[in-house]
């Protein structure tokens, strides 16, 4: 309930398939950083809608919208029943540090965890230290590092496992949420 006078809280949604009509922003949040892309991942925008339509057929892609605007991207495949993968999590610059990928995030692994999922890896690149303290902060584990596991820009790099696994509960404690 609010107060009187108090800003309504936020409204996070996960729309999948990621829209299509949001893939130059997902290249635009893609080319943000360094630690975005390794050389495997396509560097024309034909290629990559291509890659995003072959995605959205064999695995979960979410845009994440705060109050009707897209603000992020989660990628998500399947291994088992049992197990998943993150397979990307992008937000636009605008949307990082003030809790909206923390609570999207801990709603899309919510979500997965009651349809009956254990456990879901996460890989960043290891020298991806604020990837690396984001996912600590919603309670993912060291599962260990993988040596020269992809190439970016040419140079083999190694890649840090992390794993999420099933809470009894899992809660947003943003104040987006």
């Amino acid at each position: 309930m609010s107060s009187p006078g108090a800003e309504p809280a936020s409204a996070i949604a996960l729309i999948s398939p990621f829209p299509r009509e949001h893939y130059r922003l997902l290249d635009r949040w893609t080319r943000g950083s360094e630690y975005m892309r390794d050389d495997f991942w396509p560097r024309e925008f034909g290629a990559l809608a291509t890659e995003l339509d072959r995605r959205a057929g064999q695995e979960l892609t979410c845009l994440v919208t705060l109050d009707g605007e897209p603000a992020g991207f989660i990628g998500y495949a399947a291994i088992s029943a049992h197990l998943g993968m993150l397979r990307g999590v992008i937000f636009a610059p605008r949307f990082r540090g003030h809790g909206t990928a923390v609570c999207a995030l801990r709603t899309f692994l919510g979500q997965r965890f009651a349809g009956g999922v254990h456990k879901i890896l996460a890989g960043p690149f290891a020298a991806n230290k604020r990837a690396i303290a984001f996912l600590y902060k919603l309670g993912a584990r060291d599962e260990g590092l993988l040596r020269e596991h992809t190439v970016r820009t040419g140079q083999m790099i190694d890649v840090r496992l992390m794993a999420f696994f099933a809470p009894e509960e899992i809660e947003c404690r943003s104040p987006v949420c």
